[in-house]
């Protein structure tokens, strides 16, 4: 019954797709139709993969050395994308021997186009510091029509090369090289605290801390990069708030376990516009209501944009408090250095992607260090005891309110420790975003990747080789890093943030949030997990491109004081 079932759903979508006339509308409801069963995806799956090598749409040469470098298991990757796994399943059964044996794995995708992986410290430092051989590819150059990249941008700090993004990173260097002040992510960590202690049971069932950390980041981000508050922790239904969660809803994928939505993984994994971006240049129904939310959103972001011109056109005064928004606003319009300008299209564009880098990626690393704290109480306590050491007992002097300053939280070294520990284990982006080879590159060790070839560095392989980081290296051991003596240490094998001179510039933004938040939870709660938690063997995630623990709930206990 099945069988057949597989081979009408191969027939029907071969009709759409090799047919003559093809209504769009029609293909479109046939697509999600199928795509919502597994047979469906089986047959579609089926057809790309035979379409993929009898058109060979984009064939590779390859040379000898090409042909040395070890296959992963092509078929149960595409399957696993088909069927909604997790990275993490997907790493295990298609990549992960040749990644750790020999640091690098070549892989076929749906259309037959063959994608490397490099997993090693020296393929990273090679990557990422030539990047003359190995530019960034530029998804909105190939679709600007897609939700995904319409969010993203076209041109930014993110998705450009050589003069173009020099011309960026010189613009927003100078803001992003400020002193942060941590009375945002203080004031953030207090809301936080508040919608804690107001949640019924939140002492007994508990709290799930991932949708609240993902709306304390918005928020701090919102002041941080706009000057503009969402207050989505208080109010998840605010008008702008609905508006970004619509975008970020329309591209994402269905947890089936938790039947949740795990945003942010539009054109990389939801099925349909995964197997078929074109659709994007088609919406109706939900996704036109998708595309228009964004059309709302970005309505917001150029007001601000507007607003924050016309304020320094009459105003001349500096501020140590400006936001990022500000200061990108200034250095656009330096006097001294008019060729650097950034269009306001450009300066959209630019706010949109360290929007969304700071966003999911510190809920995710909060996320999951509450929840490892809460499986390691021995660390949790440790790290407790040097918070309470820094910051001080709650007492008159320091209130329970008391914002940790910048000073504070540069005397916690092994809450660092921790921090940079979940960072290793469970990278918010596994992978670096595609380069393309520029030119035949001959890697010295036999193998050779040939021109126009796309390459992936694979950030959770290299985090995860017992080669670099012991017999221990998927255990939770934040005393790793307390053993590293100098700044350098592990320069290219931990990769969170990437490294070399494209490097992500909020990465420091990023770690002085998590410290304060972190620090000023652990002075007020100790925490646990429930004992059904799904989480007590270590954390489970939900399937997608950005993952993050699935139904993560913490039990929060108000701490006595002496």
């Amino acid at each position: 019954m099945q069988g057949s079932s597989i081979s009408a759903s191969i027939k029907g979508t071969n009709a759409a797709l090799l047919g003559g006339s093809v209504n769009i509308r029609e293909m479109y409801r046939r697509l999600l139709s199928q795509m919502r069963s597994k047979t469906g995806r089986v047959g579609i799956a089926i057809t790309l993969f035979l379409i993929g090598f009898l058109l060979k749409r984009k064939s590779i040469r390859e040379p000898k050395g090409f042909k040395s470098i070890p296959s992963g298991n092509s078929g149960v990757d595409i399957w696993y994308i088909i069927t909604g796994r997790s990275f993490r399943e997907r790493y295990e059964a298609g990549m992960k021997s040749s990644l750790e044996d020999k640091g690098i794995v070549k892989m076929r995708s749906l259309f037959s186009t063959v994608i490397v992986q490099l997993a090693t410290p020296e393929y990273a430092k090679l990557i990422l510091t030539r990047i003359d051989l190995f530019p960034k590819s530029i998804p909105a150059q190939v679709r600007p029509y897609s939700l995904f990249n319409r969010f993203m941008g076209g041109v930014n700090l993110v998705f450009s090369n050589g003069d173009v993004w020099r011309r960026h990173r010189k613009v927003a260097n100078p803001a992003f090289h400020k002193s942060w002040d941590t009375k945002v992510f203080a004031l953030m960590a207090d809301r936080f605290c508040a919608k804690v202690e107001s949640t019924p049971d939140y002492r007994t069932a508990g709290v799930e801390v991932d949708d609240l950390f993902k709306r304390l980041t918005l928020d701090a981000l919102g002041l941080a990069v706009f000057g503009y508050d969402f207050e989505s922790i208080a109010d998840p239904d605010g008008k702008y708030v609905v508006a970004y969660n619509g975008i970020t809803k329309g591209m994402a994928v269905v947890d089936e376990n938790t039947r949740k939505l795990n945003y942010l993984n539009a054109a990389i994994m939801k099925p349909q516009y995964f197997l078929f971006p074109f659709l994007d240049k088609y919406p109706f129904g939900s996704r036109l209501k998708e595309h228009r939310q964004l059309n709302h959103f970005d309505s917001l972001i150029y007001r601000l944009i507007d607003e924050r011109r016309e304020q320094l056109q009459n105003s001349n005064t500096s501020s140590e408090q400006d936001d990022l928004l500000t200061l990108m606003i200034k250095a656009c319009f330096d006097e001294e250095n008019p060729g650097q300008r950034l269009s306001v299209q450009e300066l959209r564009d630019n706010m949109m992607i360290f929007f969304v880098a700071g966003h999911d990626t510190t809920a995710h690393a909060l996320a999951c260090t509450l929840g490892m704290l809460a499986l390691h109480p021995e660390v949790q306590d440790k790290a407790r005891l040097e918070v309470l050491t820094a910051l001080g007992e709650i007492s008159e002097e320091r209130p329970w309110d008391y914002q940790p300053t910048i000073k504070d939280i540069q005397t916690l070294p092994y809450l660092n420790c921790v921090i940079k520990e979940i960072l290793r284990l469970y990278p918010p982006l596994t992978m670096l975003p595609m380069r393309v080879a520029a030119k035949d590159i001959d890697l010295q060790d036999g193998y050779v990747i040939p021109e126009g070839t796309p390459v992936f560095l694979n950030i959770y392989s290299i985090h995860h080789n017992k080669r670099y980081w012991g017999d221990n290296a998927d255990s939770f051991w934040p005393e790793r890093f307390l053993q590293d003596d100098s700044n350098n240490a592990r320069f290219w094998e931990w990769l969170p943030f990437s490294n070399g001179s494209r490097s992500c510039i909020g990465s420091q933004f990023s770690l002085i949030e998590q410290r304060v938040v972190l620090s000023t939870l652990l002075k007020r709660f100790e925490f646990s997990l429930p004992s059904d938690s799904p989480h007590r063997d270590g954390i489970k995630f939900s399937r997608g491109f950005f993952e993050h623990p699935a139904e993560l709930k913490i039990i929060f206990k108000r701490r006595r004081t002496a």
